[in-house]
């Protein structure tokens, strides 16, 4: 586990490009400054988003998940898809532990490559503190 992963007891595998479509979909529901509510548990993974205008959606996104909580992020869709982007192979890791904490994605390949990204969840009024 690289040191930035301290304390992130949440892993993720997921296939790039299902995730990358599926926050190209979802984000055509929220309005550009609205971030996409991404909800982790031990069943699944969850791409959430919605506008008073647009509606509601949720997509569910085949992953590998190793986790006993729940946790709910949310961030903004340009950011996790340009890191997407930027991630060579076809699977990457997210590493996360709180709603409110960096999380890391890495190419999800067995061989390490050293890179990673860093990538900052948006805050939202009423949560602090709360691991959802």
């Amino acid at each position: 586990m690289h040191k930035l992963a301290v304390g992130q007891d949440i892993e993720v595998d997921v296939e790039i490009a299902a995730l990358r479509d599926t926050i190209k979909r979802v984000s055509l529901f929220a309005e550009r400054s609205t971030p996409l509510r991404i909800s982790i548990t031990g069943e699944g993974l969850v791409v959430r988003s919605g506008s008073e205008d647009l509606g509601a959606v949720a997509e569910d996104v085949d992953a590998r998940i190793d986790t006993d909580r729940d946790l709910t992020i949310h961030v903004q869709a340009h950011f996790l898809t340009e890191a997407l982007a930027a991630t060579p192979g076809e699977r990457a890791r997210l590493s996360l532990g709180h709603p409110e904490k960096p999380f890391l994605i890495r190419p999800g390949d067995e061989e390490e490559t050293g890179l990673m990204w860093l990538l900052m969840p948006v805050r939202q009024p009423g949560l602090e503190g709360k691991s959802l």
